[in-house]
Order: C-alpha cells, then structure tokens, then sequence
C-alpha cells in the first residue's frame, strides 16, 4: 500500500489480505515473526487434507525477546502436549496460541465475516471461532518464532501497562462473550468460569 492503511481505520485482514488471497487455505506470520521450518505449511496442509473437521491446525512457536536474539520456548501446557484442544482450554486460556503458527481453512474466514468486521483484534477471535467450529490441531514442533517486546509491538505496548493489560482481558472476556452467543450460548458454563478466575 503506499498509505498505511491500518492508520486510516480499515480491517486490513477483511478488506485487503482476504480478497487478495485466492487459495483454500491461509496461513498467517506478521511481520514482525518468522517462520522456521520448511516443511510447516506441507505439514499444516497435509493434517488439513485429511481431517475435514479440524478449523484451525497450529504448532508450537519460540519466543525472542525485546532485542535479544535468543529463543526460549513459548510453553503453556496446553500447547505443549499438542494434539486436539478443545474449546473449553482454548477460552479459559489467556495465553493464546500465536498468530504465525496459524494455518486454517479460508471458508473459517469466509463463513464468519460478522464477527472479524465487529472486532479489529483478530488472533483472539480467529482461535475461539475456530475451536468452537471445529476443532484446533497442535502440531507438537517448533516451527515459527514470535517476537516479543520488541519496539513499537503491540506486545511492549501492553505489556509495560497495567490499565491496557487489564482492557485487554477485558476484551477477550467480552469477545467470547459475542462468540457464545453467535453460537446459540453453548458455551456459557465455560464462561462463567472463566469469568471466576
């Protein structure tokens, strides 16, 4: 683009990324992360092909830090076991599975168009809709890295400040809420645990 769009107030996934992108499947790494292995998208692909139920197929990623260079596992637990998660772990978490390992089908995309044009955070949404519309996959092996605190990231903006931390659950908490609904309230019990801890 030769103007930042994001600047001017456009969903940049839904009004650019989407209708550019032609294939059946869309894999995700903003620009800041980066993918590590090769054979990531085959094996995204490969699982895809022959499971018609699953939404969303992921892996675990690394972690880079501020400027350093050095990777340390991203490891919540419920990554790391890989395998099926199911929609309950996945909105009880606020650790949430990251963006660049993303590989999903694109009518995931296509089939909730309402929901991604109602809410400008995408990575939160895109896994709770997957889960809840399918199922998500992990695949257990590092294969993208996820740069963290680095300058002008979102995550060094919210993480150095505890009020934008706190409107960040908040939106988690009320996006799930919106996607509960959207699904005729089946996960409401989920919720109200969450809402608890």
């Amino acid at each position: 683009e030769k103007e930042n769009q994001y600047s001017k107030n456009r969903d940049i996934i839904m009004e650019i990324d989407l209708p550019a992108a032609g294939g059946k499947y869309i894999a995700f790494c903003e620009g800041d992360d980066y993918w590590t292995d090769k054979t990531k998208l085959q094996k995204s692909f490969d699982y895809m092909e022959k499971h018609d139920e699953c939404s969303l197929v992921s892996h675990l990623t690394e972690v880079e830090s501020g400027t350093s260079k050095k990777r340390t596992k991203y490891n919540p637990d419920f990554l790391q076991r890989g395998g099926i998660i199911s929609s309950d772990e996945i909105i009880l978490e606020t650790n949430i599975i990251q963006t660049s390992s993303f590989f999903m089908r694109r009518k995931l995309l296509d089939n909730n168009t309402a929901i991604f044009s109602r809410f400008r955070s995408f990575d939160w949404i895109m896994v709770v809709l997957a889960a809840t519309e399918g199922y998500v996959y992990i695949i257990p092996q590092n294969m993208s890295v996820y740069r963290f605190m680095t300058a002008y990231s979102y995550s060094k903006d919210t993480g150095n400040d505890n009020q934008k931390m706190i409107k960040m659950l908040q939106y988690i908490y009320d996006t799930t809420t919106v996607i509960n609904k959207y699904r005729n309230y089946a996960y409401t019990a989920v919720l109200k645990e969450k809402k608890s801890l």
